[in-house]
C-alpha cells in the first residue's frame, strides 16, 4: 500500500467560510476507503498560519518581543476532525509577514509529498514560494478571487488617508500574489467568474503555453446535506428564513437583507423569522436590527459547528444569498443539497449554480425592494417553493456533487506528480 503525503496549505479552518468547506471536501474525499482499493493511502493535512488571537505563543510579535525566547513555532490541532499544523510568523501585525515563508514552514513543507493550496485569494500559498522567486516545490493552486477584487468594497468606503495606506498593503501583497499564481503546476480556479478575474488581474496567465489551468467549482456532500424526511426531529421553530457565511464580511452585504426583510415584512405580517449564521455580528450589524425594529425577528446565530450546520439548512423554508460578489457560492449548494429553495443576487459564481426561475431566483443587486419581492414570491406559494426546492436538490445531486468532482482533484495530482502514481 502505497501512502502519499498530502499539504493542503490554506487558512485557519476556524475561520469557516467557504475554504473551510473546500478543505474539508478535500480532506474528506482523500481519506475515503475508495482508494485503498487502488492500493493507495492519502494522508493529508491542512497547513496554516497560526491567528495571533487563537496561538499568540507561535509568533514573535511586537507585544512579545522581549519575553518570546522561542523563535516561530507549531501547533497541531483537530478542527470538525480535520488535522491542522498551525505556523506562526514573524511579526505578524504587519499583513505580508504571515505569508513569507520561515524555517518552520520549510520544515513541515519539506514532510509531504504533494503540495495543495485552497484558499480565497493566493498570497496563502507563498510559502512555497522562495525569497529569489524559485519554486521550491511543485504545487497545485487552488484559488476564488484575487486579493484586490476581494477587498474593493473595503476600500471604497475609507477615507483618503486610509485607502492610501491600505492600497499600499494590497499592492505590496499583489507582488507575492503574482508569484504565486505564476508559478503554479497547476491552477484551478473556483469557477469561470473566478478564472476572468484573475486573467483580468494578471493578463499572463491567459498567454498560450503559460500556467495549466482548469475551472473546478466546489462540490457539496449531498448525503450530507439532504431535504428533511419524515423521521427527522423537526426544530422547534423550522420555517424560518436563512443565511449562512462571514455576515461581517462587506462582500456579503448583509444589511441589503435586514432592508429587503423589513420591506418584506411589512406586507407579510406572518414571514417567518430570519436567521443569520456563521459569525457574532459586528456593532453595527446588531444596531441596524434595532433601528429597524428587527429584534424580534431576526436572529444572529454566530459559529454553527459542522453536525449543527446541515439540520439548520434542512429546516430552513427558503435560504438568501445578498452577496456584492462571490467566487461560487458554496452556500447555496449546501442549500441547495438540502432541498431549500434558494434566492441570490448575481454576484458571479451564483450566476453558473442557479437557473433563474427552474431551481432558483435572482434579485438585482443592492435593489432591496427587488430582494423583497423575491422572498415574497416564495413565500406566499408553497407549490412554486417545493418544486424549487426538488429542482435545486436534483442540480446539487447531478452536477456538484462529491461523486461528479472528487475524481478531478485526483487527476489533476496524476498530472502533476506523475511519479507518485
Amino acid at each position: 500500500m502505497k501512502r502519499i503525503r498530502v499539504a493542503l496549505i490554506s487558512q485557519d479552518l476556524r475561520q469557516g467560510g467557504g475554504v473551510a468547506a473546500l478543505n474539508r471536501f478535500v480532506y474528506k474525499y482523500l481519506t475515503s476507503p475508495e482508494h485503498a482499493a487502488k492500493g493507495i493511502v492519502f494522508d493529508p493535512k491542512v497547513i496554516a498560519y497560526a491567528p495571533f488571537k487563537y496561538h499568540p505563543d507561535l509568533s514573535v510579535s511586537v507585544l512579545n518581543l522581549f519575553n518570546h525566547g522561542r523563535g516561530v513555532g507549531e501547533a497541531t490541532v483537530n478542527t470538525d476532525g480535520v488535522p491542522q499544523v498551525l505556523i506562526g510568523a514573524v511579526f505578524p501585525e504587519l499583513e505580508i509577514n504571515r505569508y513569507r515563508p520561515n524555517t518552520v514552514w520549510k520544515q513541515v513543507l519539506g514532510e509531504f509529498d504533494i503540495h495543495h493550496f485552497i484558499t480565497g485569494v493566493a498570497m496563502l500559498g507563498y510559502p512555497l514560494v522562495s525569497e529569489k522567486n524559485t519554486v521550491q516545490k511543485k504545487y497545485v493552486a487552488w484559488v476564488a478571487s484575487t486579493l484586490r477584487d476581494e477587498r474593493a468594497g473595503m476600500l471604497a468606503r475609507l477615507t483618503p488617508p486610509q485607502r492610501v495606506y491600505e492600497d499600499a498593503i494590497v499592492r505590496r501583497c499583489e507582488i507575492l500574489e503574482r508569484e504565486v499564481l505564476t508559478h503554479a503546476s497547476h491552477l484551478c480556479s473556483l469557477s469561470p467568474y473566478t478564472q476572468t478575474i484573475l486573467h483580468r488581474r494578471y493578463p499572463e496567465l491567459s498567454s498560450p503555453g503559460g500556467v495549466p489551468q482548469s475551472v473546478m467549482t466546489s462540490p457539496v456532500d449531498t448525503h450530507l446535506y439532504r431535504p428533511l424526511q419524515e423521521t427527522d426531529k423537526k426544530s422547534a421553530d423550522s420555517g424560518y428564513l436563512l443565511m449562512v457565511g462571514r455576515i461581517n464580511d462587506e462582500r456579503k452585504n448583509v444589511p441589503l437583507l435586514l432592508e429587503a426583510y423589513t420591506i418584506a415584512k411589512s406586507t407579510l405580517k406572518s414571514l417567518p423569522k430570519l436567521k443569520l449564521a456563521g459569525d457574532t455580528p459586528k456593532p453595527a450589524l446588531v444596531e441596524q436590527r434595532k433601528r429597524l425594529n428587527l429584534e424580534n425577528d431576526v436572529e444572529f446565530c454566530g459559529a454553527v459547528g459542522a453536525e449543527a450546520l446541515p439540520v439548520l439548512y434542512r429546516n430552513a423554508s427558503l435560504f438568501i444569498l445578498p452577496s456584492l460578489q462571490e467566487g461560487l457560492g458554496i452556500v447555496l449548494l449546501e442549500a441547495m443539497a438540502s432541498g431549500v429553495p434558494v434566492i441570490s443576487t448575481r454576484s458571479g459564481g451564483p450566476e453558473i449554480i442557479i437557473s433563474d426561475g427552474t431551481d432558483g431566483l435572482f434579485a438585482e443587486n443592492n435593489n432591496p425592494y427587488d430582494l423583497a419581492e423575491k422572498i415574497l414570491d416564495m413565500m406566499t406559494n408553497a407549490g412554486f417553493r417545493r418544486r424549487l426546492g426538488e429542482a435545486a436538490r436534483r442540480k446539487a445531486v447531478q452536477k456538484f456533487s462529491v461523486e461528479a468532482i472528487g475524481g478531478d482533484v485526483i487527476s489533476i495530482y496524476r498530472k502533476v506528480y506523475p511519479e507518485l502514481f
